[in-house]
């Protein structure tokens, strides 16, 4: 990973104007997007996106309750699934990760009631300290808010933290954003309806994705 300094951030930033960063997830030209049925069903899970998601673990009061190995496995799942659509979704240009408006890089709440994420939590916490991102503590102004990928590993743990509770959004080529969300799904924005139609067109057709919501103008 490559820290970018807060200007330069500033100055990337500026060129996915289709994004309002007051909206957020209700920004127009979006899909959510989720697993296939087909695999769903091969989980033994057919309902998972009618449950709470990440919320759901360990929770004796969701409809469907999952454990942590059950969720784990899910995970995994969801991820094997990511890297086949992975081309359509990431141009091999520039892949920028930043926390949403008003975050930092640290979990919200305390993780110690949750220990099965600690090492996960650990190893992300690592990565961006070796790489100069944050410091040892949660800080109100951390020494940088930008970073720019370099390989799929460290997407996949960063994209792990970001359904574990640390929101972050991923900036690709000035044409999409992306964020990974807490029921293992996909929020992509596009820079105009056409894009969208044409990536939602892809998704469905050649990897059975389900699209679940959809803003457009």
């Amino acid at each position: 990973m490559k820290k970018i300094k807060l200007l330069n951030l500033l100055k990337k930033v500026l060129k996915y104007d289709f994004y309002d960063w007051e909206l957020g997830e209700e920004n127009k030209n979006s899909i959510i997007v989720g697993m296939p049925n087909d695999l769903l069903n091969k989980l033994h899970f057919p309902d998972f996106y009618d449950s709470m998601g990440f919320d759901a673990v360990n929770n004796p009061y969701a409809q469907l309750s999952l454990s942590s190995m059950e969720w784990l496995n899910l995970e995994k799942e969801f991820f094997n699934w990511f890297k086949e659509v992975e081309n359509i979704l990431f141009s091999k240009k520039e892949l920028i990760v930043t926390p949403e408006l008003e975050r930092n890089w640290w979990i919200d709440e305390e993780v110690d009631s949750n220990s099965w994420i600690m090492a996960e939590y650990e190893a992300y916490l690592s990565l961006l300290k070796k790489y100069g991102m944050i410091e040892s503590s949660p800080s109100l102004k951390e020494p940088y808010r930008g970073g720019e990928i370099e390989s799929f590993d460290e997407f996949i743990l960063l994209a792990k933290m970001s359904i574990r509770g640390v929101p972050l959004l991923f900036l690709n080529d000035e044409d999409t954003i992306i964020r990974i969300l807490d029921y293992l799904t996909i929020q992509i924005f596009f820079r105009n309806k056409e894009m969208l139609e044409k990536k939602k067109a892809q998704l469905v057709e050649e990897f059975d994705a389900q699209i679940l919501v959809q803003f457009s103008v």
